[in-house]
């Protein structure tokens, strides 16, 4: 699968991601981090669809995948490989 590459603001790359995968489907972690060579805090945020990483957003730039129905295909095998996974 092809990673689309952005630089934009993060509500309209969750703009995109809503438009391609819709929001019933869609979670979100997010992270920060302190960096030293700028004395601010980076942040990411990382958006799963079904469980498998469609998209990651930074300030910095952004990328996500276009192909809804590749990463279904994709989610699919995941949540195969997995399914007996106990955690």
């Amino acid at each position: 699968m092809k990673q689309t590459k952005v630089k934009i603001t993060k509500s309209a790359f969750e703009k995109i991601l809503m438009d391609i995968y819709g929001f019933s489907d869609m979670t979100v972690n997010a992270n920060s981090s302190f960096n030293e060579e700028t004395g601010k805090r980076d942040t990411m945020r990382l958006y799963y669809f079904n469980g498998y990483h469609v998209g990651t957003w930074m300030q910095k730039g952004s990328w996500y995948y276009a192909d809804k129905a590749s990463v279904e295909v994709k989610a699919a095998e995941q949540a195969e490989l997995f399914k007996d996974l106990k955690v």
